[in-house]
Order: C-alpha cells, then structure tokens, then sequence
C-alpha cells in the first residue's frame, strides 16, 4: 500500500515537489522506526550492525531529499 501511495503521489504531484518529498520523507520516518525495532530482536551481530547502517543512510538520504526541495 505504502508504494502504491507513493506512486500515485508522484503521479499527481507533477507541479508540487513538496508534497511528495514530504511524503517521502514521512515513509523514510516510518521504515526507520521498523527497522529500530526489528534490530533489538536480532541475535546475529553482523546483521545488527548493517541494521543500524541502513537507519543511519535513510537519515542521510531524506536530509538530501530535503535539500534537493530547498534547491527547486
């Protein structure tokens, strides 16, 4: 559903950049939160640490996103 949504937000956002990059922004929040909690039930070290990688690339990428809105 999350895709679908997104989707039909580029689709129809042609002419607002920033309702979709908020929304974006909004499903990066969401996936961060799940991947918080899946990483405190993981056992394997080595998973745990590329978790906690990812957490911290989808903080980045939605700063760029942000950056790139400031710029258009």
């Amino acid at each position: 559903p999350e895709q679908k949504n997104i989707l039909k937000e580029f689709i129809t956002s042609v002419n607002s950049n920033k309702r979709l990059f908020t929304l974006v922004n909004n499903e990066f929040s969401k996936i961060k939160t799940k991947i918080k909690k899946l990483v405190e039930n993981v056992k394997d070290e080595v998973v745990k640490i590329k978790l906690t990688e990812v957490v911290k690339n989808i903080k980045h990428f939605s700063v760029l996103v942000g950056d790139f809105y400031t710029y258009y």
